[in-house]
């Protein structure tokens, strides 16, 4: 396994890009990529989710919750996935953008042609349900906010889509006056308000340029006062709060002010820290239409981020948070250059390596606008792969050692007694043989 600062050429600024740009590779080589035709247009290659589109409408594309496979699943969550990570990936991926684009943008038609023609349709009820779920319309509307306009106009799409998600939200009745909340689903009754919808809600709307403020409202009451808060998804409503809930004006007062950052962020690490020394995730359950559906939550990457940006001098050089980012950047550097949880199923998420992307490209950021922080961790990490290398163990034992001869030669003068003098040296020296051995052979293991 690489470690972050492996390369002593490159910084970590430059291993948070290379691995971006890796995870994005991956995406342009998934068996759903739809790569250009002579005449400019797109044609299938080998994903049969695409393959089964384009029997009933060869502009369209599809894309699944797996990245690695070829299966004829698709849903909004991988669409929205493949269409925010390709959008960063330049004008080789416009045709595969635009197909996907007119997926969504002709999903009833295309998924009821596939029903009629009995196709690997996914259902009538599937269907209607995507587009009233808030999580797939909030990753729909950040993903088309990054397609360039040279490539599809995306703008009322994302008009449509906000103005959904706007007149969905419902006033909350156990939080603070004029609050307002999502559920899960658009429309559903009764409507159960919970910070997950709410927190990707909040993200689309912020960007669009909505007023966010009686949703920011909720989230901070819940994060100070409701004791039932799974405090993983806190993680997800503390990310939204700290990288959306910005003012829009600059004269305005701040939404979230740093104190509160920091004090929710403490109290969320200091829960959450123990949990961060293995790559996990959390899986949040809701019913919804009948039955029981889920939501994936990569906590680690919200909260690390965070840790970057409230807390760059403590939490974001702990070793547990250092743990976390080698881990994902030593899996980029894998020949599938994707990240996958070692509980996470046999194939890498689509949506998962998407958040991966964006919050990669948000440590990124910081790192520009903030040098003297990272260049603090940068230099703290280096330091401590060098401290546990073979060579850093051996210099660390070395003066340790030297440290040892000294108090002994020390002693022995003090009470004049050659013999100790001896003694001390001698075994010293032994100490030292004994201990360089023993570095050769656990870097050996």
């Amino acid at each position: 396994m690489g470690n972050i600062t492996s390369d002593v050429h490159m910084s970590l600024d430059e291993r948070l890009r290379k691995a971006r740009e890796s995870i994005i590779t991956a995406f342009a080589e998934s068996p759903n990529f739809l790569a250009p035709t002579a005449g400019g247009g797109a044609a299938p290659c080998t994903g049969t989710a695409s393959e089964v589109v384009h029997s009933v409408d060869p502009q369209a594309a599809a894309w699944g919750q797996h990245l690695d496979t070829v299966t004829v699943q698709r849903g909004i969550h991988g669409v929205a996935a493949a269409i925010y990570v390709l959008s960063q990936d330049g004008r080789e991926a416009y045709p595969t953008i635009r197909a996907l684009v007119r997926y969504i943008r002709c999903y009833e038609e295309i998924e009821s042609k596939l029903s009629a023609a009995a196709v690997c349709a996914n259902n009538q009820e599937h269907q209607r349900r995507s587009f009233s779920n808030v999580i797939k319309l909030a990753e729909l509307w950040l993903a088309l906010e990054g397609v360039p306009d040279s490539c599809v106009s995306t703008q009322d799409l994302r008009q449509q889509y906000a103005q959904l998600l706007t007149s969905g939200a419902v006033d909350v009745e156990s939080g603070p006056p004029r609050t307002k909340a999502w559920g899960f689903q658009l429309g559903e009754q009764p409507t159960k308000p919970d910070v997950i919808p709410t927190s990707f809600a909040v993200m689309a709307l912020a960007k669009s340029g909505a007023d966010i403020s009686p949703y920011v409202e909720y989230l901070k009451w819940a994060l100070e006062n409701d004791n039932s808060l799974d405090p993983f998804a806190a993680t997800l409503v503390l990310y939204s709060l700290v990288f959306f809930a910005l003012p829009n004006g600059r004269t305005d007062p701040p939404l979230i002010t740093d104190a509160e950052m920091k004090a929710y962020f403490d109290r969320m690490w200091n829960r959450l820290y123990p949990f961060m020394a293995q790559d996990l995730d959390s899986k949040a359950e809701y019913y919804s239409g009948g039955g029981s559906r889920y939501v994936h939550i990569p906590w680690q990457f919200y909260l690390i981020s965070v840790a970057a940006h409230v807390r760059p001098r403590s939490a974001f050089v702990s070793s547990n948070s250092k743990s976390r980012i080698e881990s994902l950047l030593s899996q980029t550097e894998t020949e599938d250059h994707l990240f996958q949880y070692p509980l996470g199923g046999l194939h890498p998420s689509s949506r998962t390596n998407a958040i991966a992307v964006a919050i990669l490209e948000r440590l990124a950021q910081d790192y520009r606008h903030r040098p003297i922080r990272y260049w603090f961790a940068s230099k703290f990490y280096r330091a401590q792969d060098t401290l546990h290398s073979r060579a850093g163990t051996l210099l660390v034992r070395l003066v340790a050692i030297v440290c040892l001869i000294v108090a002994f030669v020390f002693a022995g003068w003090k009470s004049f007694d050659p013999a100790s003098i001896v003694s001390g040296i001698i075994s010293s020296l032994l100490l030292l043989l004994i201990t360089a051995g023993g570095g050769r052979n656990n870097d050996s293991l």
